[in-house]
């Protein structure tokens, strides 16, 4: 499952992992909007991507494949650029995926182009 938008209360770029109702409220807190009911975090974590503040519409997030060794899930990400017209206004993206529960260390990184 995912939500993403234009529009959020973090003009900081960055990101945050949710395994508990607790930092899924308040990853929703910096979203500046209502938490969706919070998932199984026995089965699921959630991950939250912040892009910062930006000149134009457009922008995004692209969740690439995961990959994981004994004890890390690496979860990359590509930061989408706009191409051709836009809206003039500056914007704050966001993006927030769920992920299957491992038990491994959780490590996010933003993917070069």
């Amino acid at each position: 499952m995912e939500w993403k938008g234009q529009f959020c209360a973090s003009s900081q770029s960055g990101h945050r992992v949710a395994t508990s109702p607790e930092e899924w409220a308040s990853a929703w807190a910096a979203v500046g909007q209502a938490a969706p009911s919070a998932p199984d975090f026995s089965q699921q974590f959630a991950v939250f991507v912040f892009l910062g503040q930006r000149n134009t519409g457009g922008y995004g997030v692209k969740w690439l494949e995961t990959t994981s060794s004994d004890t890390v899930l690496s979860i990359r990400y590509l930061e989408t650029k706009p191409s051709g017209m836009t809206m003039q206004v500056m914007t704050q993206p966001f993006a927030v995926h769920l992920f299957p529960r491992t038990g491994r260390q959780i490590k996010v990184e933003k993917a070069s182009d």
